[in-house]
């Protein structure tokens, strides 16, 4: 037992099979105000990165802040990396309605680093995340027409109107519709509050008044409560299997869901017509028919046989059809969690699940056995907290997945390069991984484990499937997600009615991200080819029928000593990747494929053999550049500004990018002469007319890819630059 001066250690048990897999006491809570009328206006993956946002701020000691990467949010929020960072560039924009729930700190450019581990990396991000809600547009809109309509214009008569508001239905003060402003957001949004509605319609001298405050602040609670409380299990593993849109429909449908303790009914049955459904959350019916189906056929046999089933469907006089669902309450668990779960149901009766008086024998999920749960730390701005809302992983369970345990790899692999499983034993099956590793001088197998992340995609061996199938999980919809093409638009079904396989979709995108001189984004050429239902470069669908294993291994040769490649040289596509990507910087691949290689860095600088480096590979570490005569490092510097400038041509338009970038060149590199990890770049322009328009119009333009890849602060300079003589120098001809 605890000292009377410490902590109690708790360690509790379940005893039924279904809760040991879902751990009904974790849970995740939301108003239903802002479910029901906030959700349709940001959508469903913006609603899912602000529910999982004050997941984060409550497990940061319930802050109203906290501090993430880029990757650990978008895994809270269950989207990828790619879809998080195109959504939070709308944080901070005025017309924008997640700016009204998240905002982010904006740092100087020299202050958007740090080191880690002797590298240069980008800091992570400090958000601030309002923790109630204010009322929408439309909402705040009729509630000033309500309450100009049955009060005068003196404090005492609003005060007592708001006092008599809250007796009435919240269905009375709200509006009966989203619209207009759900197709067409206002430029700004006002009425944030009921204080403000009052002090839009009667001034703010009566809003001033005290009694009026009180009263406005309870009103304001009466119509954003109650909440919708969700378990934790559905957000971390249904959320990823049934993608957004279904997911936001299912918790909207449940919320209107409940039990009456009166009867002793379970109130779990729906009605609706499709456009209806589709008004109130702001997609087109087609929409809503699309996500109702994934509802319906996404369960795998099991005695809770689907989240919806439709029961009657009527004809209406208007001709529409009037359907009733009952909405299934009790979360089915995913498919990689029946296995754990038949043999807990086996052991049920038998006395093994109970465990002995003062011990813990039960089913741990850290274990290997039971449900397959993705990675719990949470690396917030401050230590996690853990009571009754939800389960905050302790910082000894940091590293670790609950199945897929951080010394998994040196627990189970044997000198010989195999899995030893109990009396068995298994070939590891990533061959191309095992040459990369021993590439880069890895001596104990349990290295690999430094880096085990959904990155290197190990769990089930996903690493062997093919890259279209990896990145889209084998579906169109996760891929039309990546693009950011609209679901409730017509594109995504014109692109379907093309006939083109997943991985002919994949491969457009791969042809349309690499080719120069186009004047819109990439996607824009990829979805005209996707939808005349041209095939393409057979090329490019071999690079997307290649491994994801092979994808990472070549993305860490760019970043290795070119020797590094002669072990790869006969594998698949290897000559057709590197034409391709062989001048690509790793963060630079598609579908964020070159993301998290430090572990290869890491390993590569440890090896004996001394070799030089490359120009990446310095840069990160932050080698200075002291010889600007030294001409073999500097055509390596030229390259990567060539890189530079092939990704801003492709951003720019046409006319700019030839008149003021096309003929620069690199002169020098220089580092901070005051010991700080920023570095200047002095680059070449034909004309004084270039250095001004440079560094007075397009300078952060040209600075923001340089700093990509770079991982490092670095500042430009412009200066007027003989061309000729540039290119006698390096032998450029």
């Amino acid at each position: 037992m605890s000292a009377p001066d410490e902590p109690f250690q708790v360690v509790g048990y379940y005893t039924q099979p279904y809760n040991e897999i879902v751990h009904p006491d974790r849970v995740w809570r939301v108003p239903k105000y802002f479910l029901r009328r906030w959700g349709p206006y940001l959508t469903p993956s913006r609603f899912w990165a602000v529910v999982a946002a004050r997941q984060l701020a409550y497990w940061n000691d319930k802050c109203r802040w906290f501090t993430v990467y880029d990757k650990r949010f978008a895994q809270e929020a269950q989207l990828s990396t790619i879809h998080f960072r195109r959504l939070k560039t709308e944080i901070n924009e005025a017309d924008q309605a997640i700016s009204l729930f998240l905002t982010k700190k904006e740092l100087a450019e020299n202050e958007k680093y740090h080191v880690v581990n002797g590298q240069t990396k980008p800091k992570p991000t400090t958000y601030t995340i309002r923790l109630d809600d204010p009322l929408t547009p439309a909402d705040g809109l009729h509630l000033a027409s309500w309450i100009q309509e049955n009060s005068s214009r003196q404090a005492s008569a609003v005060a007592a109107v708001l006092r008599e508001a809250r007796q009435l239905p919240r269905k009375e003060l709200l509006a009966p519709q989203l619209a207009p402003y759900l197709a067409d957001p206002p430029a700004e949004y006002r009425y944030l509050s009921v204080l403000d509605v009052v002090s839009r319609v009667f001034g703010s001298q009566i809003a001033q008044n005290e009694t009026v405050k009180a009263e406005a602040d309870l009103l304001h609670t009466h119509l954003t409560g109650p909440d919708y409380y969700g378990k934790e299990y559905f957000r971390r593993h249904w959320l990823e299997k049934l993608k957004p849109g279904p997911a936001f429909l299912l918790t909207y449908l449940r919320s209107f869901c409940f039990y009456d303790e009166t009867t002793g009914e379970l109130r779990n049955e729906v009605t609706f017509t499709r456009p209806d459904l589709a008004n109130d959350l702001g997609v087109t019916t087609k929409t809503v028919v699309n996500w109702l189906q994934k509802l319906e056929t996404a369960v795998p046999p099991q005695a809770v046989s689907s989240f919806i089933t439709q029961l009657d469907q009527t004809r209406l006089s208007s001709n529409d059809v009037m359907y009733r669902y009952r909405i299934e309450m009790i979360d089915p668990l995913t498919k990689p969690d029946l296995p754990a779960y038949q043999r807990l149901l086996a052991k049920m009766g038998t006395g093994e699940q109970h465990p002995p008086q003062g011990k813990n024998d039960s089913h741990d999920p850290a274990s290997g056995e039971g449900s397959q749960r993705k990675n719990d730390d949470h690396e917030l701005g401050a230590d996690g907290k853990n009571d009754d809302h939800a389960q905050a992983p302790s910082t000894e369970a940091r590293g670790k997945n609950d199945d897929h345990d951080a010394g998994l790899m040196e627990k189970m692999m044997t000198g010989d390069g195999t899995f030893e499983q109990g009396s068995r034993k298994k070939r590891w099956p990533f061959k191309y991984y095992q040459i990369l590793f021993q590439t880069v001088g890895m001596e104990e197998k349990s290295l690999l484990a430094a880096d085990w992340s959904l990155d290197w995609q190990l769990q089930n061996e996903v690493a062997l499937k093919p890259f279209a199938e990896v990145v889209t999980g084998g579906k169109a919809e996760q891929l039309f997600d990546l693009l950011a093409i609209d679901p409730s638009g017509p594109t995504r079904a014109r692109m379907m009615a093309g006939g083109l396989r997943l991985e002919q979709m994949v491969a457009w995108y791969l042809y349309a991200a690499t080719q120069a001189g186009l004047t819109k984004p990439p996607v824009h050429l990829a979805i005209v080819r996707i939808q005349k239902g041209q095939r393409p470069p057979e090329k490019f669908v071999g690079l997307a029928r290649l491994s994801w294993e092979l994808w990472r291994c070549y993305a860490s040769l760019l970043i290795l000593h070119p020797a590094a490649r002669d072990a790869f040289r006969q594998a698949p596509v290897f000559a057709d990747w590197f034409g391709v990507y062989g001048r690509f910087l790793p963060a630079a691949l598609p579908f964020g494929v070159g993301e998290e290689l430090t572990v290869v860095t890491q390993l590569h600088s440890e090896k004996s053999v001394k070799s030089e480096a490359t120009f990446v590979q310095s840069t990160a570490a932050g080698s200075q550049i002291d010889n600007i005569h030294d001409t073999a490092g500097m055509a390596k510097k030229q390259e990567l500004w060539d890189s530079v400038l092939k990704e801003l041509e492709l951003s720019m338009t046409k006319a700019t990018f030839n008149t003021w970038l096309r003929e620069s060149v690199l002169i020098e590199v220089t580092n901070d002469k005051n010991g700080g990890s920023c570095q200047e770049w002095i680059v070449g322009v034909k004309s004084e007319y270039a250095v001004d328009w440079l560094s007075k119009r397009l300078n952060s333009t040209v600075v923001e890819p340089l700093v990509s890849a770079m991982y490092q602060p670095t500042n430009i300079k412009y200066e007027v630059h003989n061309m000729a003589s540039h290119s006698q120098i390096f032998g450029i001809s």
